[in-house]
């Protein structure tokens, strides 16, 4: 069961090559339940994660709140990474994510993968 995990466990798995977005996504929701500061930048870290590769909603709700988040993550890498070079490097790209950020333009802070969207149907 995901809650019984660590978070720095959730979020080493979370981030392992091949894994699929559902599963990403499971990783997510096990992180936003736990109620401790640990587990909030945790899932901002896997947030950024799926964003940078290509999920368009977790796009989205990074950009909607980057300033809650920009106050939520703390200034010094968490002890929770411990060694993990991969964990680091995460935190490293959302620092810089965080810093290139501007609110006053509305580029994208992750780049447009060039894909077309699903087709919405509008009108039956």
């Amino acid at each position: 069961m995901l809650a019984a995990e660590s978070v720095a466990t959730l979020l080493e798995r979370a981030v392992e090559p091949g894994v699929g977005r559902a599963l990403d996504r499971r990783y997510l929701s096990a992180l936003r339940a736990r109620e401790d500061a640990q587990g909030q930048v945790a899932a901002v870290l896997l947030l950024f994660h799926l964003a940078r590769r290509g999920d368009a909603v977790a796009q989205v709700e990074f950009m909607l709140l980057r300033p809650a988040l920009e106050a939520a993550i703390p200034d010094q890498p968490p002890a929770f990474l411990g060694d993990s070079a991969e964990l680091h490097k995460l935190w490293d790209e959302v620092q810089g994510a965080m810093a290139r950020a501007d609110p006053r333009e509305r580029a994208p802070i992750f780049p447009f993968s060039g894909e077309p969207g699903p087709e919405v149907a509008l009108f039956d």
